[in-house]
């Protein structure tokens, strides 16, 4: 007699593009906030004052006019702001520096109402300046960041790196080129959780409009396999792909 046995094993390979996306979402987010301090507090600190865009406003407390340090320094984006890129910013971000080198110290960041192409964000995030790389080791602190839009709320916490590989050969920060890891958790907006790590270091630029240019990492929602997510080949275009199993789909970050 001959015993036949089957075992139905059920696997978790149904691909979940939301992660993937919001975790680019908030990658995105920690890069536009270190370049906009970048491209404005270091000439209002060498200038004494801010003489840029007109619906910026930047103050600090002391007054950059008084030699006295640390100082809380304030970017107001007021109502709106549209960037050279494209993105509009509203409300304030706000950061403490304890001399008057701004590139090259630990920034801490909190946010009043702000707001970055549509998505507000709680919370504050450290970034720790790296000088044998000249980029930043940060963190998001306590219980992380917070991100409200249109589509829900979804938190990030966790850390990340970012590594200066190119100044483009000009002194603006505004062409730079990084390369990114982390490794973080997070709920995206339907409230599912995931881990996001990186896999082979993300390629930024600071002169694309969506940053993250190629890369992978590996994602994993809840109760679902290892997905390789790979985020291009280089291109500005915020399209990558999403794998697990065999299966690919094309994803927009």
């Amino acid at each position: 007699m001959t015993l036949l046995v089957l075992s139905c094993v059920k696997k978790n390979t149904e691909i979940h593009t939301r992660s993937a996306s919001e975790a680019a979402l908030a990658e995105k987010l920690t890069l536009d906030i270190i370049k906009q301090i970048l491209s404005i507090a270091p000439d209002f600190v060498v200038n004494q004052g801010y003489s840029g865009e007109l619906d910026i406003a930047v103050l600090s407390n002391p007054e950059i006019t008084n030699n006295n340090y640390p100082k809380t320094v304030s970017i107001n984006y007021g109502s709106g702001s549209i960037g050279n890129l494209g993105k509009t910013r509203s409300g304030i971000i706000s950061f403490t520096i304890a001399n008057g080198d701004v590139k090259l110290q630990d920034l801490n960041v909190t946010f009043d109402d702000y707001q970055f192409d549509g998505s507000t964000i709680f919370g504050s995030i450290l970034y720790q300046y790296d000088s044998i790389t000249k980029g930043y080791n940060g963190h998001y602190h306590d219980d992380g960041i917070s991100i409200v839009n249109p589509n829900g709320t979804m938190t990030m916490k966790g850390e990340f790196s970012m590594k200066k590989t190119s100044t483009s050969g000009t002194t603006s920060i505004a062409d730079d080129e990084f390369n990114f890891s982390c490794n973080t958790t997070g709920i995206d907006f339907s409230q599912t959780s995931f881990t996001h790590i990186t896999a082979t270091e993300h390629k930024i630029k600071f002169n694309c409009a969506e940053f993250i240019t190629s890369g992978t990492s590996n994602v994993t929602p809840n109760e679902k396999d290892e997905q390789t997510v790979d985020f291009g080949g280089g291109n500005c275009d915020a399209q990558g792909t999403i794998s697990a199993d065999g299966e690919k789909k094309n994803f927009s970050f």
